[in-house]
């Protein structure tokens, strides 16, 4: 009897993590996206729906930078650090990410 317990082991229950895809948009302000300059003088841009993206874009396709590059444009924060001071060949910093600015042609 026992050697048929041990054979018999209970079957363990899945664990399943449920996300909530309408909890960020609760956040007042999950879409907002913040502009700043650093005291290196590197322009700095934050937010936690930018942190999303951020964290979804690969750095080594093209289109994905480009939609990274979409959202912040549509957001303003390239004009709002354009009315900070930015100009061609400054950093912009968004998290551990730096690159220089240069307008498009």
């Amino acid at each position: 009897m026992l050697d048929k317990l041990a054979l018999e082991a209970p079957e363990q229950e899945e664990e399943y993590e449920f996300f909530d895809f309408e909890r960020d948009d609760k956040e007042e302000d999950f879409k907002e996206v913040y502009t700043s300059v650093a005291d290196d003088g590197t322009y700095v841009i934050t937010g936690k729906q930018l942190r999303k993206i951020f964290d979804s874009t690969n750095f080594n396709d093209s289109g994905s930078l480009r939609y990274l590059y979409k959202y912040i444009e549509k957001k303003g924060a390239l004009e709002e650090l354009k009315e900070m001071g930015l100009e061609e060949g400054d950093t912009i910093r968004i998290f551990d990410y730096e690159f220089e600015y240069f307008e498009e042609y």
